[in-house]
């Protein structure tokens, strides 16, 4: 039997895990409101059905027959109801939602669930108490998919993602132009995948993934975030975007350090085979590089 796949958040990220799935076999349908995008799905060979995570009467026609289901929505801005609504309801629409017969269930959490400020490292049995808003709602989701995998055996599996990095971020145009200010604590660490490594760990847990497990989806070497931007910068050849931040005053040392943290790949590579074409920034900016820091569009 073909496998389908149902897109549960079909915007730059799901566009390209879409493509990449389409390569590999699947038929793929794609969850979408906007006129708009179910015309770029199209174009892409996705088909757009309607459905809306926090209209829970859309989901299961839009899930219907699905033998795996990515959920990408990643929204982090907006009040903190509709970042509920987004996130946590949302996501137990879904969970009830989901047909019989379903392989994997891939959910797409981030690292901010940790809350360590100290840089230590953290691996998948690591206390989750963070502090932002975005790791709170994260924590909820994660929680309810957990019980979903427990009481009704759903095959969930967890990924907490990294920060993405892609040649076309605007964050690259902004170095390249001079505009770009580093406002956080430079010697901060940060835990970044590159764009096609975040897509082949996808792929890696929807097909070798264990149900009811949680894997990072990060690349080998935690780095300060001072060392990515000057290492991005020297790529484009201009200056080092210069360093606003300003340490607190003594006794804040927990607003220096907040999600401060070295996050570990080892689960994900021994349970599932997984390893990272671009195992450090360094890697992923060079190939960046190579692409001018832009991006092919899609069909």
């Amino acid at each position: 039997m073909r496998r389908t796949a149902v897109l549960v958040g079909a915007g730059y990220l799901g566009r390209r895990l879409g493509r990449r799935l389409l390569g590999e076999g699947y038929a793929v349908r794609g969850m979408t409101r906007s006129p708009e995008h179910a015309r770029e799905l199209m174009a892409l060979g996705v088909v757009p059905l309607l459905g809306d995570v926090t209209c829970p009467e859309t989901l299961p026609p839009a899930l219907e027959g699905a033998t795996h289901v990515f959920h990408l929505l990643g929204a982090m801005r907006g009040e903190e109801a509709a970042l509920r609504l987004l996130h946590v309801e949302g996501t137990g629409h879904v969970l009830a939602a989901l047909p019989p017969g379903l392989s994997r269930y891939v959910y797409v959490s981030s690292t901010a669930v940790y809350g360590q400020t100290e840089g230590e490292w953290v691996d998948e049995t690591a206390v989750c108490e963070p502090t932002s808003l975005i790791g709170r709602l994260r924590c909820e989701a994660e929680a309810l998919i957990l019980k979903a995998h427990r009481e009704r055996e759903v095959p969930a599996v967890i990924l907490r993602s990294g920060s993405i990095y892609r040649p076309g971020s605007p964050v690259n145009a902004q170095i390249r132009e001079g505009r770009y200010r580093v406002s956080t604590d430079p010697s901060k660490w940060m835990n970044h995948i590159y764009i096609e490594d975040f897509l082949g760990g996808l792929l890696v847990a929807a097909e070798r993934g264990r149900a009811g497990e949680i894997y990072n989806l990060v690349d080998d070497e935690p780095h300060p975030g001072g060392t990515y931007f000057v290492a991005l910068a020297e790529a484009m050849g201009v200056p080092a975007p210069p360093v606003t931040f300003t340490p607190p005053e003594e006794g804040c040392g927990a607003l220096v350090r907040e999600s401060n943290k070295r996050c570990a790949n080892r689960k994900l590579k021994t349970q599932c085979g997984w390893s990272p074409a671009f195992p450090t920034c360094r890697d992923g900016i060079r190939h960046a590089a190579a692409r001018g820091f832009t991006e092919a569009p899609l069909p």
